[in-house]
């Protein structure tokens, strides 16, 4: 079971969180549970992006983009934006002292 969940979002979930989701899934320790998700999420993954991460040996050209359900991230450790958020996303909370929210600039 995982000890910490980490959800990456971004507008479509086709580019930048799953790029992230991908990276970090490549290089975490087995206990982290990463996911992604956009507030607008469309419907295929950017072809652009699995080239580039194809290209280092990562694999997303499987993934589905995801909406984004608010009331479904309150409950994770961490939430990190990639690129600016079009709206406020929630910051979280955990009994054991773990929180965050972590809003990233656009990379390119």
């Amino acid at each position: 079971m995982a000890d910490t969940t980490v959800l990456f979002v971004c507008v479509s979930n086709a580019g930048k969180s799953v790029m992230a989701a991908g990276l970090m899934r490549h290089a975490a320790s087995p206990n982290i549970r990463i996911t992604s998700a956009g507030t607008h999420a469309k419907t295929a993954v950017n072809q652009l992006s699995a080239q580039a991460l194809a290209e280092i040996g990562v694999d997303i050209s499987g993934h589905q983009p995801v909406q984004l359900i608010l009331n479904k991230a309150m409950s994770l450790v961490v939430i990190t934006a990639a690129g600016p958020p079009p709206a406020p996303l929630p910051r979280t909370s955990r009994a054991n002292g773990h929180a965050g929210r972590t809003l990233l600039g656009r990379p390119s």
